[in-house]
């Protein structure tokens, strides 16, 4: 056990070492595997050894994370140790439940045990330890020994929630240092960290109460909040999505454009639930944008791109079919294609934000 306690706090610093760690904690009573998971944001990668890796891929993939008697009921517990659900759930109660009855039981699975840590940033992880169902619970020996682990468990859950924001906190700096204003923020647009720059820009983002980000244009903070909703809901199925959003100039303020970037790789860490680097960037006034431009924070074809120029010089969407020999009918499902891709209702909210954007020149890729 004292080299399982090492390898636990190793983890700490390791992210890679937690699935070994998890397969011989499970391994020291019997389990068949164990994860571990930050409940507080669905959209966080989970850890599980590997006898139950294909187990939970399926869990995330079939949306059991959104219905799930079985950590409820975890929840429901007083703190401070491991829960065995063969101990307090009849299976009477457990054959009721969907996550039971439709998920373990057909997989061979039925018996766990678990605890929840609080994390220093207010999240919730959770660790699992999962048996067959036609093995018996967890005994009392089996428990203790698990119980017995579990403050060290916690330790190096703290010392790894540490650990993970002083590297968001680390590239936010390389941001500020580039002097760009930049926020990290969870998958529900509630700020985790921001750096000095990002106080300076109050015309066009703040922070409100709750630690929500708030861009100070409707629209736009609209789509901002419709994207990160469609981001939770598709966690399951790949790549979180980035995109740039033109804030339009308002009076006393400069123009800016927000871009959504994903928080990937080593920042990106099960113990704290940071989703996404926001970077705003307030821009001067210029007299035109290029289609390449347009092109880029918005991944419009040519044609579109093209289309979208002409409205923002003023055209209206008869001149522009006329310049470019094309149906006023056409152009119109250019222009629906356009609105649908920068997400914006209006033709005019388009060419306000657009206006706003300067000629840019070099190989800034800006594509989602």
């Amino acid at each position: 056990m004292l080299d399982l306690t090492s390898r636990i706090y190793e983890a700490a610093f390791l992210s890679d070492l937690w699935q070994p760690v998890l397969h011989d904690l499970a391994g020291a009573v019997a389990a068949e595997g164990a994860v571990i998971a930050n409940i507080s944001d669905p959209a966080i990668p989970y850890i599980a050894s590997p006898g139950v890796a294909a187990l939970y891929d399926e869990f995330l993939r079939g949306g059991w994370l959104q219905n799930n008697a079985k950590t409820k009921a975890l929840l429901s517990q007083p703190a401070g140790g491991f829960f065995c659900d063969a101990d307090h759930l009849s299976d009477a109660w457990m054959a009721e439940q969907p996550v039971y009855r439709d998920f373990y039981w057909p997989r061979g699975f039925g018996y766990a045990a678990g605890t929840v840590i609080e994390s220093p940033n207010g999240d919730r992880v959770t660790i699992s330890i999962e048996k067959k169902r036609g093995e018996r619970g967890l005994d009392r020996g089996e428990l203790d020994l698990l119980n017995d682990l579990r403050p060290h468990l916690a330790r190096a859950a703290l010392l790894a929630c540490r650990f993970a924001l002083a590297r968001i906190e680390a590239s936010l700096e390389a941001l500020a240092l580039a002097g760009l204003p930049a926020a990290s923020i969870r998958a529900d647009g509630r700020v985790i960290a921001a750096n000095a720059p990002f106080s300076g820009i109050v015309d066009q983002a703040t922070i409100e109460s709750q630690d929500r980000l708030l861009v100070r244009h409707r629209e736009v903070n609209q789509a901002l909040y419709a994207l990160l909703a469609q981001a939770r809901q598709r966690s399951a199925e790949g790549a979180p999505p980035s995109r740039s959003f033109p804030i339009p100039s308002r009076p006393g303020s400069l123009p800016a454009v927000l871009h959504l970037l994903p928080v990937t790789g080593a920042v990106r860490d099960i113990f704290v639930s940071a989703a996404f680097f926001v970077v705003i960037t307030p821009l001067k006034r210029q007299a035109a944008v290029s289609t390449d431009i347009l092109r880029g924070l918005f991944d419009l074809t040519p044609a579109e791109a093209r289309i979208g120029q002409s409205l923002v010089e003023g055209a209206t969407i008869k001149e522009t079919a006329d310049s470019f020999g094309i149906a006023v009918e056409t152009a119109r499902s250019h222009v629906k294609s356009i609105l649908a891709k920068s997400g914006m209702s209006r033709q005019g909210d388009f060419v306000a934000a657009i206006s706003a954007l300067p000629q840019m020149h070099g190989g800034a890729d800006l594509r989602r």
